[in-house]
């Protein structure tokens, strides 16, 4: 698809923001100043189309009635989200493509948005033209050539979270890994899922293992209970899994990171992640979705997780606890591609 055609009643009725994947740092998906029912659905109609130059494999974030894009060969686009008309465009070059979103800075002034060039961007929201202070544009990868930004990116805590996989193909090398950024400085953490290890942005030659992508919709998914301190949480594909053994490797996993990056909490990887690597059967298809809080429960903070064994998994949030420590386990029978 080459333009993105807006439906004006939807606009009207959500007539709040939606700054970043999903909604919200949780990737919850709710707004609560609006209701899309038959009747409103009805009255659905095309209010306009934009030309992007290219494929937007990704949906656009909503903010201060301007929407804004990623197209797969790096351009951000700002579009009049009432007519339609391009506000501004912000090309990067590179050798791969992009499938991630762009994020609002809480205070509205900046939008930040991927790159193919290996790079997160700060842009003025208003113009689009890139700041280039307090560390940005930060690098989330050094080999653009064989690893993508592919999830969207996520804003929490005063950080913003960036995660990588591989393309199409899974040609090697490439490391699932998480980058944290603190908005007020630009300072970095790097969590790599493989060779977790070295908290350097891996390089062709760093670690012997390649996989474990982060590659998801959702990517890094934030923690919204405040008991939880800000925790974050990126499920990972298939890869090396030896973290139960003294390794430290984390593919087919879930793993949660301190707010800041700086630390691995907690894990989670199903008892079948040698099946799961072997069948290309990535556990990371999907990521987690949080559950409100369970005021009367042994269990009051859960999570649900699917993968493309097409299994959903039910876990404790507060004790992910390795492997195979599902609270349930349901037989969805098809492969899951997306976050409940």
């Amino acid at each position: 698809m080459t333009a993105f055609a807006a439906l004006l009643l939807a606009v009207q009725l959500f007539a709040g923001e939606w700054p970043t994947f999903g909604a919200d740092a949780a990737r919850t998906g709710a707004v609560g100043n609006g209701e899309l029912d038959a009747a409103h659905a009805a009255r659905l109609h095309p209010a306009w189309r934009a030309p992007l130059g290219d494929v937007a494999d990704a949906a656009p974030i909503l903010v201060s009635g301007t929407l804004y894009i990623t197209t797969k060969s790096g351009t951000t686009v700002a579009l009049n989200a009432r007519d339609g008309h391009v506000e501004w465009r912000f090309d990067t070059h590179g050798p791969g493509i992009t499938t991630s979103v762009p994020v609002a800075d809480p205070s509205r002034k900046w939008i930040y948005a991927p790159g193919v060039d290996g790079f997160v961007h700060r842009l003025d929201a208003r113009t689009g033209k890139e700041d280039r202070s307090r560390g940005f544009p930060v690098r989330i990868t050094t080999m653009p050539q064989t690893e993508k930004d592919a999830s969207a990116l996520n804003l929490a805590n005063g950080y913003l979270y960036a995660a990588t996989s591989g393309y199409f193909g899974d040609a090697p090398p490439y490391a699932g890994h998480v980058v944290t950024v603190r908005l007020s400085d630009g300072a970095t953490h790097v969590f790599n899922t493989l060779c977790s290890n070295d908290r350097r942005l891996p390089t062709g030659s760093s670690c012997s293992q390649s996989g474990s992508g982060i590659w998801s919709r959702g990517g890094v998914v934030a923690d919204p209970d405040p008991s939880m301190n800000g925790r974050v949480y990126a499920a990972t594909g298939n890869g090396r899994f030896d973290a139960s053994s003294g390794g430290r490797n984390y593919g087919d996993s879930i793993v949660a990171l301190d707010r800041d990056g700086s630390a691995l909490a907690d894990y989670y990887t199903p008892s079948t992640f040698a099946q799961l690597d072997s069948g290309d059967t990535d556990l990371g298809s999907t990521s987690p979705a949080m559950l409100p809080r369970q005021a009367r429960s042994r269990t009051p903070l859960l999570a649900v997780m699917g993968g493309k064994d097409g299994v959903l998994r039910l876990l404790d949030r507060r004790h992910l606890g390795g492997v195979g420590h599902e609270v349930q386990r349901i037989d969805a029978g098809e492969d899951l591609f997306a976050t409940p």
